[in-house]
């Protein structure tokens, strides 16, 4: 007869490293796993006691003890939030288990319910279907509004990269869907672009005018750029600045895969919804930009208020909804419109999408 253990959820400590990494890395062979250490132990210290949004500077994670082990975890990204009563904190799920052991036992949904009330706002994005179902349980929304669309500029080669990736049915689409890119996408579009591998000095002053446009949005105060772009330990950014009039009118984050053939990310999208022209400008020269490096296609994840330029662009795209929840514990925010798509600035900067 077996004996029902013991498992107490409480607090991360910095002690629970060591296990919390060999949790995350327990579905794959030992041999793999030990090589993928290195690299996933610096993006944990990154992603959490590098974070500079976490309210005393120390990260605010649940784990799982049974045995004196870890034996599940959520972690909440912590994120400053923009809303019109002021900044709040808020988080995504981030690193999300629970091991073989303990699966069946109601223990996902306990560690949710943690991470859902660790901040007066919870975020999360693309789960599983069963993932999902728990989420809808516990009493978060489903914003939709939102596309992924991928954008194609060499249909041979990205054809090549869905095909050995087993994305069958995505293939088809592309197969069937007609050419629309135009070559000297640049030519008549507004402002000048250039390319830089820092932060530049106007993007606090950029952001906080664009911010205006969008109730609720993931703070993108210096800090937290240079912490998730300039210090990201496997990923090298690159920052698309815009300029009009003599001053910086908008700005994207972008970066090159480094496997074959290559693909784009469009991380930020940082530019006057109001000002359709820049936004499609700002937009095709980080594709052009990525493409010139090599990019097949690349990925963005748009919000309602950009997607009018933004596939007005001449290429042909992929695209398919997005799904964001959102829980809050504030009724004055949820009262404020804090579960409507339209009111968010959302992009592959944020959460775990590109991380």
């Amino acid at each position: 007869m077996s004996v029902k253990k013991e498992i107490k959820i409480r607090q991360y400590y910095k002690s629970d490293e060591s296990q919390a990494l060999d949790l995350i890395l327990s579905k794959l062979p030992p041999r793999e796993a030990a090589a993928q250490l290195p690299a996933r132990q610096k993006r944990w210290r990154w992603q959490y006691h590098d974070n500079p949004n976490y309210p005393e500077g120390e990260p605010i994670l649940w784990v799982a003890i049974m045995d004196d082990a870890v034996a599940g975890m959520a972690c909440p990204l912590a994120v400053r939030l923009r809303t019109p009563k002021g900044n709040v904190m808020a988080s995504w799920c981030n690193d999300w288990i629970v091991s073989r052991e303990t699966r069946g036992t109601g223990l996902g949904r306990k560690l949710e319910e943690k991470w859902q009330h660790t901040f007066p706002v919870a975020l999360g994005r693309d789960w599983s279907d069963r993932a999902y179902a728990v989420s809808v349980t516990l009493g978060f929304d489903t914003m939709t509004g939102f596309w992924t669309g991928w954008f194609v500029l060499s249909r041979p080669a990205f054809a090549k990269r869905l095909y050995r990736l087993k994305q069958y049915r995505n293939l088809a689409k592309l197969m069937s869907l007609p050419p629309r890119l135009s070559l000297g996408g640049k030519k008549g579009l507004a402002g000048k672009a250039s390319v830089s591998g820092s932060l530049p000095a106007e993007s606090e002053s950029l952001w906080n005018r664009v911010a205006e446009a969008y109730p609720f949005a993931v703070d993108r105060h210096p800090d937290h750029l240079r912490w998730r772009y300039e210090r990201h330990p496997a990923f090298a950014y690159e920052f698309i600045s815009l300029e009009e009039g003599g001053g910086l009118a908008g700005l994207a984050v972008v970066r090159l895969t480094a496997d074959s053939p290559a693909v784009g990310v469009v991380t930020e999208l940082i530019v006057d919804p109001g000002r359709p022209d820049l936004v499609k400008s700002l937009f095709v020269a980080a594709v052009e930009h990525l493409g010139a490096r090599g990019a097949c296609a690349v990925r963005a994840d748009i919000p309602p208020a950009l997607s009018g330029p933004v596939f007005s662009a001449p290429y042909t795209c992929l695209r398919w909804d997005l799904k964001v929840l959102v829980s809050s514990d504030d009724p004055d925010l949820v009262a404020m419109g804090i579960n409507e798509s339209r009111n968010w600035y959302l992009t592959c900067g944020d959460s775990d999408a590109d991380f």
